[in-house]
């Protein structure tokens, strides 16, 4: 499905936005939408005098690991929620710009509950991404591949990606 809008809408959006949309975008949203929709998932851990205690964010800021020599920086997507597939894909073009050109801009290492790694550039099929300190959780995407599946009780070849959630159980059960 995302092939086909990727095929059916990116022209029109690079065209108009001037931002070529990835996976990555696609992603962003649908968790954007999720965030909004399941506030509870928000929740991040914060220093409460000593103890942690946690917060629950008022806007839907996703961190995006981005790769740099050497490691990775999460600069922060903010307040994606509702918005367009083109306004994420710019917000992620410029993060990754700022990010891989050493042009930090304040807000960029803001403390998120979640972030989203994809590793599937490097080619790997599935992976546990590691969750940053004070988040909860951090969805990790993998490679797009092929697979055989039954639909309509026949066997039948789709292009998928293994997606994995990590989450720390002390603030988001299930």
């Amino acid at each position: 499905a995302i092939a086909r809008a990727r095929a059916t809408i990116g022209p029109d959006i690079e065209r108009d936005a001037g931002v070529k949309l990835t996976l990555t975008d696609f992603f962003l949203q649908a968790l954007a939408d999720t965030l909004f929709h399941n506030p509870v998932m928000l929740q991040r851990f914060v220093d409460a005098g000593g103890r942690p205690g946690s917060v629950r964010d008022g806007t839907v800021d996703i961190g995006l690991v981005v790769a740099v020599e050497g490691g990775m920086m999460i600069p922060v997507l903010p307040d994606l929620g509702g918005r367009s597939l083109a306004e994420i894909g710019i917000a992620r073009r410029d993060a990754t710009q700022r990010v891989r050109s050493g042009r930090l801009v304040a807000g960029d290492g803001a403390p998120v509950a979640i972030a989203l790694s994809n590793l599937s550039r490097g080619g790997a099929d599935r992976f546990e991404a590691i969750i940053g300190p004070g988040q909860s959780s951090v969805l990790a995407v993998g490679r797009e591949h092929e697979a055989v599946v039954a639909r309509g009780g026949q066997p039948a070849v789709v292009t998928g990606v293994h997606l994995t959630l990590s989450v720390d159980h002390r603030l988001i059960d299930g």
